[in-house]
């Protein structure tokens, strides 16, 4: 009797199973890409927290195209073991191009000469209590003080591609001043924002920013201020703060960031402070909750300022002065 041959088996890869392998090989350029960044600006920032880079988070609104490329990569379906190849390298060529921008790079660059914008707002009416100033920065470089002067506000802004526009309007007695910049297109070269803005020391005022990747140094410490409140994207923020006031209430929420806030000594502090991935240091403040500190005394205290801190990867820094 004769055998037959063995027959070999064919294995069969479940349906859902081969569906989620293709998934995992189609989205390998994703992964790469993602995992890249997340490293990079996750080493920069920390390598520009202890002074090793200079990191240009101001360059990084102009490759906004390269992330919708990232995402195209992300889903279209890749079965050749070429494309596959070629997927991860311009993955790889997008976070390069990232990390070049971010190491100042572009500055080799140019779009045109800087040009400067000077506007004064004087005080609308003798009926005028407080003031509110908005700046809508953009991505700049940011300089507010206060100083002894008859006007609400003096502002000056320096610029290779956008203009200063500035409006100015009353309701009851609080004059409302906003500042912002018109800006034109650009998709290549180094770029200058920057804004130097004088606030009254007269008037007790409260000041809204709202930036995009930006560094501010803002220096109110000899503000009648009442309340401050800034929108950041990826920046580096030094904010001092004064004693002229009973009570201050400071908002803040920033995205990957370094942030110092300097307070006098003897003010109390009341800090909310809901964070990512960072370093903190916190002068004199005690923890009294899961995201809640307090300075000794916060509650006897004549002098008080809140803050209120909503960060991404940062390092935030309380110091008293």
């Amino acid at each position: 009797m004769s055998e037959e041959p063995d027959k070999k088996e064919t294995v069969e890869m479940p349906e859902k199973t081969q569906k989620c392998h293709d998934h995992h090989e189609n989205n390998l350029a994703s992964k790469v890409f993602w995992g890249l960044l997340l490293i990079l600006i996750g080493g920069l920032a920390l390598a520009g927290n202890f002074g090793l880079v200079t990191v240009e988070w101001t360059g990084l609104w102009r490759l906004w195209p390269l992330f919708i490329i990232a995402a195209g990569l992300s889903i279209l379906s890749f079965k050749n073991i070429i494309w596959k190849i070629i997927s991860v390298i311009l993955s790889v060529a997008t976070v390069a191009a990232i990390a070049w921008v971010m190491l100042g790079g572009y500055g080799q660059l140019s779009i045109g000469s800087a040009q400067n914008y000077d506007t004064t707002v004087q005080v609308a009416s003798s009926e005028i209590k407080s003031a509110e100033i908005n700046l809508d920065a953009g991505a700049s470089d940011i300089d507010i003080s206060t100083a002894s002067q008859t006007a609400v506000a003096v502002a000056n802004f320096t610029s290779n591609l956008a203009s200063l526009e500035k409006t100015s309007s009353v309701s009851g007695t609080v004059q409302k001043i906003n500042f912002s910049m018109k800006s034109g297109n650009i998709w290549l070269g180094s770029f200058k924002n920057q804004w130097d803005i004088k606030l009254t020391r007269d008037l007790p005022i409260s000041l809204s920013v709202d930036a995009g990747a930006c560094d501010a140094d803002i220096d109110l410490s000899s503000a009648k201020l009442n309340a401050v409140n800034i929108n950041m994207g990826a920046s580096s923020l030094t904010l001092r703060l004064g004693e002229n006031q009973s009570l201050a209430n400071v908002n803040i929420d920033s995205g990957a960031s370094s942030i110092k806030v300097q307070v006098p000594n003897g003010v109390g502090v009341k800090l909310y402070l809901d964070d990512g991935l960072n370093s903190k240091e916190l002068a004199d403040l005690e923890k009294t909750g899961e995201k809640t500190y307090e300075s000794s005394g916060y509650n006897s205290s004549a002098k008080k300022i809140d803050i209120t801190a909503n960060i991404g990867v940062s390092s935030f820094t309380i110091e008293r002065y």
